[in-house]
């Protein structure tokens, strides 16, 4: 068996991919996909061994699906963790990505400023989402 070396963010998102869609890893087809591209998307963990696909072909797949979970994790960029905490007080997170700083910075918030929803819940749907969950918490009166 040929191994890949995917980068490990590439790994996670075709493992979360397959978590959310309920299926061992598959992430859905869309309308124009090659039957190559479509039986990657099917097959992310065993490419190579399902589908008549070459190296280049399940990385560049991979890497589309890849660029289309940072556009997911950007969505929530009005809702500002900054508005909520003093971001001087998180200066030893700089070097965690974004998306994990401003998940950090929520929960923060959720739990000083006892927002509505649990907390606890709401970071770890941010670590996994990559955005905060701002109709599950949130300060009281701004729901959505």
């Amino acid at each position: 068996m040929e191994s890949l070396n995917f980068t490990p963010r590439l790994w996670v998102v075709v493992l979360v991919g397959g978590l959310v869609s309920g299926c061992a890893a598959a992430i859905a087809c869309r309308p124009g996909d090659s039957t190559v591209d479509c039986c990657i998307k099917k097959y992310p963990l065993s490419p190579l061994e399902n589908c008549t696909a070459s190296r280049s072909d399940v990385l560049r797949v991979l890497r589309e699906i890849a660029e289309v979970s940072d556009v997911v994790a950007n969505i929530n960029e009005d809702f500002n963790p900054d508005d909520y905490v003093d971001s001087d007080e998180f200066a030893n997170n700089k070097d965690l990505p974004e998306w994990k700083q401003r998940c950090i910075k929520f929960y923060v918030a959720c739990t000083e400023r006892r927002w509505t929803g649990n907390c606890y819940d709401c970071i770890r749907y941010c670590e996994g989402q990559r955005k905060w969950p701002k109709d599950r918490c949130h300060p009281p009166g701004e729901g959505n």
